[in-house]
């Protein structure tokens, strides 16, 4: 019987479909018993090679859920497991313990945010269980990967710390010429990862279910979480569990990410409480 639940996000066409393969096999090949949840906005094609393995669930909601909230929500209400991982298709754990110290790291509260690498261009066949770094990448976040699936580090990225945390600057020729500033300086961890009980999700009403598009849903149910319950940041209290990140152009700015910065803004005035109670009915009215 599965302990946790790993619910992935998926609509559009996201390039993370292209590694559910490789994402999806990482979280079956864990030590922990794991049902992995792939919540689509309509019915992707998502292959053979991710859906006929066992383990794996795909739920279809209805093509205009197009919100990682909004998806994470309607997964989450599919599962029965103590524990769900809030997770997204192009992240993948490294080591097939990751699951097992996270959930000894969470203890009674949550893990969220564990270190990250970021792999640029296309990982290796090997299934990630067989990767391997060959540096210390306490100072280091970009890599590439050999056929034989050893990652080392790609040089050039420059390290800074923002509001306490580590970020980092991408490498020459990583980077996207159009982001903003805020968008091109990346964090050293998975910022919306999260683990924790099943029950404590609902009990925080989940996501909000006003964000679209990208932007800001993460932010929103940290806030959430961190003001109820002892959190764990990985980065800072585990730093060798690590996943990797397949690096992709993505559609930041526009419309929907300043409404959403908006919302949150509003939201956060609020406060914590008000916040949960809302969610909580409008999860409530949604099941």
């Amino acid at each position: 019987m599965s302990e946790v639940s790993v619910i992935i996000p998926l609509y559009g066409e996201h390039v993370g479909t292209f590694r559910l393969p490789v994402t999806v096999g990482a979280w079956l090949d864990q030590r922990v018993p794991v049902t992995v949840v792939i919540a689509t906005a309509g019915a992707l094609p998502l292959g053979d090679d991710v859906t006929a393995r066992a383990g794996v669930r795909v739920v279809v909601a209805p093509p205009t859920e197009t919100a990682p909230g909004l998806l994470r929500n309607i997964g989450a209400a599919q599962v029965s497991t103590p524990w769900v991982y809030l997770a997204d298709a192009d992240v993948a754990p490294l080591g097939t313990d990751f699951l097992a110290r996270a959930l000894d790291v969470a203890g009674d509260g949550a893990f969220v945010q564990p270190a990250m690498l970021r792999m640029t261009k296309a990982p290796p066949e090997h299934p990630v269980s067989r990767w391997r770094l060959v540096e210390d990448p306490d100072r280091f976040s970009y890599v590439t990967a050999d056929p034989a699936g050893t990652l080392r580090r790609l040089p050039g990225e420059r390290i800074v710390w923002e509001d306490g945390a580590p970020m980092v600057y991408p490498p020459p020729g990583q980077g996207h010429p159009d982001d903003a500033r805020e968008v091109d300086l990346r964090p050293m961890f998975h910022w919306g990862s999260v683990l924790l009980r099943r029950a404590r999700f609902d009990e925080l009403g989940g996501y909000c279910t006003a964000y679209r598009g990208w932007g800001c849903e993460d932010d929103d149910f940290l806030v959430k979480l961190t003001g109820t319950t002892p959190v764990r940041h990985g980065w800072r209290e585990a730093p060798s569990l690590r996943l990797v990140h397949f690096e992709h152009p993505r559609p930041y700015g526009g419309e929907p990410l300043r409404a959403n910065r908006d919302r949150l803004t509003e939201r956060k005035r609020a406060g914590v409480a008000a916040m949960v109670e809302a969610d909580r009915a409008a999860l409530l009215s949604r099941r």
